[in-house]
């Protein structure tokens, strides 16, 4: 069996990882900052979306929310 299907991960992945690792060792391996547009809600407005789609994820019409739902 081979190391890729073993992990369930593409060569690739498995390339770039011995990359890293032979770069810069175990540090090379772990997660490193995502790039992209910074969250606009507050922590606290997040953990009030997260509650409000637990509550509402299921509505009685069935459907799924939509922004309407959400005053988006």
């Amino acid at each position: 069996m081979s190391l890729t299907a073993l992990l369930g991960v593409s060569r690739t992945s498995v390339n770039a990882w011995v990359a890293n690792y032979l770069a810069d060792g175990r540090d090379g391996l772990l997660d490193k900052p995502k790039s992209g547009r910074p969250n606009q809600l507050s922590p606290h407005q997040l953990e009030q979306l997260k509650k409000f789609i637990e509550k509402n994820a299921i509505k009685q019409d069935g459907g799924r929310l939509i922004a309407e739902d959400i005053r988006v």
